[in-house]
């Protein structure tokens, strides 16, 4: 798996991610001098002003670098996609054609199918197909698309869902993703990042509450008393209880990590069997 974080100076890990996403700023002189740099990485290129990108013809020096130095590896990250966005997407594949991806979440399948049609580099996910990693990596693989996600935040379409039942990914549980993951990026202020890259790429592990490291869990369950098997548990379980099909995996890992607690009996070996 890669792991992407948006460029700040002093990030100590900058030379060790996988990609890096800077904002393309017209007047920035210092863009070719950055890819070059980089090379070895893939940066991803934010377009937030695509009304001046397209005004000022700017894709003529992506073209260009694509030309003379075909060793970078650049792409393009858009915002939500409109109807505008058609325009856009054809000047990306006029004389050269650009890898680009959305800056959009896609949480149902009609949205996610809508995006494969655009032909991106690959899609973020989040929310409910969160639990049907297994059948989304499947078909987006299929069409060469890779998967992105956020795994320390809890995500729901609903705010008040609880903690377990919310998309998210420990540190621990990374290898159980790792088919099915492509990249991930992490939410929270600048200066978090650093900390969060550590404990997910370096460390993979976390000794602590799950609501000191992923964003919006509510609950006071500590990583160290879950099953190491409960993210084996949900990769593919649709949110089989919410449809009413009898699945209580969630409330069962909560009562069981209580108990262990309560008895300070943790699970030491993360490492999948």
């Amino acid at each position: 798996m890669k792991y992407c974080i948006d460029f700040q100076k002093g990030f100590r890990y900058i030379n060790d991610v996988d990609e890096i996403t800077i904002i393309y700023r017209r007047k920035d002189t210092s863009l070719i001098d950055f890819l070059l740099e980089h090379q070895k990485q893939r940066i991803n290129i934010y377009i937030k002003d695509e009304e001046d990108f397209l005004e000022y013809n700017c894709i003529k020096i992506f073209d260009a670098i694509a030309k003379e130095h075909p060793e970078i590896d650049f792409c393009f990250k858009l915002k939500k996609y409109t109807d505008s966005t058609k325009d856009f997407l054809t000047i990306l594949n006029s004389e050269v054609k650009h890898k680009y991806f959305f800056e959009d979440f896609v949480h149902d399948w009609d949205t996610l199918w809508g995006y494969i049609n655009l032909k991106p580099s690959s899609i973020y996910i989040a929310e409910e197909l969160g639990f049907e990693i297994k059948a989304v990596a499947e078909l987006l693989h299929s069409f060469g698309i890779e998967v992105r996600c956020f795994p320390n935040v809890a995500q729901s379409s609903w705010t008040k869902t609880s903690g377990l039942k919310k998309f998210f990914i420990r540190p621990e549980d990374t290898v159980w993703y790792e088919p099915y993951i492509d990249v991930y990026e992490f939410f929270g202020k600048p200066d978090s990042l650093e900390t969060y890259y550590k404990i997910y790429a370096i460390d993979k592990k976390w000794f602590g509450k799950l609501n000191e490291v992923i964003l919006s869990f509510d609950g006071e369950i500590d990583s160290r008393f879950l099953l190491p098997s409960f993210a084996e548990r949900r990769l593919n379980c649709g949110k089989r209880c919410l449809k009413g099909r009898g699945c209580r995996i969630c409330e069962a890992t909560e009562q069981l990590s209580a108990t262990l607690e309560k008895h300070n009996l943790m699970f030491t070996d993360f490492e999948k069997n």
